[in-house]
């Protein structure tokens, strides 16, 4: 007969006992205590904190920015979702609610931005504890404007360090006002300075129809060379037939940009692009048009060929590489029946550097994107 030591009674307390009093009860015992402990483990719920992510914000203008996040909202019940944003000279944050979102992600246009102005935002959501998660705060920049020597304006925006136009330039003449000749069709003239056009290549904007700017040879963008002062160092560069203050796009000035971005480069280009390239969706706002490019050549049937790739590539003078989606870059060559797209990046960086120009010898090259 075995004594009760409680006098509440508690069946782990007496298991526990007879199992000890009686030694060979004691492999038996063990098993069934682990049973007991794995079995309350399963029932207890394990805590998953949320987490949320602060995304680029995308379709910038020069007064607009869409404003992105993405989330896991973990175990517990999310009660809202928001974002703030503030001047980078400003104080205080505005702030505002999401009421809409998917399983995953959420977004919100604000609007009344000022133009050419760096922001800061940060993405939160709040749980049912009324506890308040932040994703990483990021800086944008809304978008500028810039005006050419024949009236055209076309939207800008800072990319890190740089500058660049996210139109393509379609002036007719040098920023001094001395004309370019225009080409259409047939065999290029040597040595003078051209642009190319077409229904998709024209100086002016027709409605309800895409614009890809002109195409330039390069001697056109090979003018006014000087060496300036940047964030990676002093670069030679051409000012071509971009407006005084900035110049054509270089390969270093590329590669900073590209790497920003995934290898197929889906956020830089616009919805203009063929079905191959389905997945092109603009949101850095840099709005890359297929405009394709002019190669003058006689093929072996004695055709000429002029205009190419359009609304399947882009060719953009400013690096010695040939970019494809499905291959990445690559070099490409040209030559002085070429004609391609130009993008002008201003003769100014973030930290404010001094700039001065100097004679300079720097030879023409091409970037290209498929």
């Amino acid at each position: 007969m075995y004594v009760v030591i409680f006098e509440k009674k508690c069946l782990f307390a007496e298991i526990f006992k007879i199992f000890f009093l009686k030694t060979s009860y004691l492999f038996p015992f063990l098993c069934v205590l682990l049973f007991f402990v794995s079995s309350c483990k399963k029932n207890e719920k394990e805590y998953v904190t949320p987490v949320i992510y602060t995304l680029q914000p995308a379709e910038i203008t020069t007064s607009k920015a869409t404003l992105r996040a993405s989330f896991l909202k973990g175990t517990t019940a999310i009660k809202s979702y928001g974002f703030e944003w503030k001047k980078t000279t400003d104080v205080v944050y505005s702030k505002t609610t999401v009421q809409t979102h998917t399983e995953n992600n959420f977004s919100f246009l604000v609007k009344n931005l000022e133009k050419e102005t760096e922001y800061h935002v940060k993405s939160y959501i709040i749980d049912k504890h009324d506890t308040v998660w932040y994703g990483k705060e990021l800086r944008f920049f809304t978008k500028g404007t810039l005006t050419d020597i024949d009236g055209n304006t076309y939207l800008t925006l800072r990319y890190g360090d740089f500058i660049w136009m996210t139109d393509n330039l379609r002036v007719t003449r040098f920023a001094d006002g001395t004309p370019l000749q225009s080409h259409t069709v047939g065999k290029p003239e040597l040595f003078i300075p051209l642009y190319f056009r077409d229904k998709w290549h024209t100086p002016n904007l027709v409605p309800n129809q895409p614009n890809f700017g002109l195409l330039y040879n390069d001697v056109a963008v090979s003018r006014n060379r000087k060496t300036i002062h940047t964030a990676t160092g002093f670069q030679t560069v051409c000012q071509g037939v971009c407006p005084d203050g900035w110049h054509v796009s270089t390969s270093t000035e590329w590669m900073n940009l590209l790497r920003q971005f995934g290898d197929t480069y889906a956020e830089l280009k616009t919805l203009n692009w063929g079905e191959l390239y389905h997945n092109a969706n603009n949101l850095s706002s840099f709005s890359l048009e297929p405009a394709g490019y002019f190669e003058w050549r006689i093929l072996p049937n004695n055709s000429e060929t002029s205009f190419e790739g359009v609304f399947e590539s882009s060719k953009v003078w400013g690096g010695p590489y040939i970019l494809k989606a499905e291959l990445g870059a690559q070099y490409v060559g040209f030559s002085p029946y070429s004609g391609f797209s130009v993008r002008c990046v201003k003769d100014f960086i973030r930290n404010d550097y001094s700039l001065y120009t100097t004679t300079a010898k720097t030879s023409s090259t091409t970037f290209s994107i498929r």
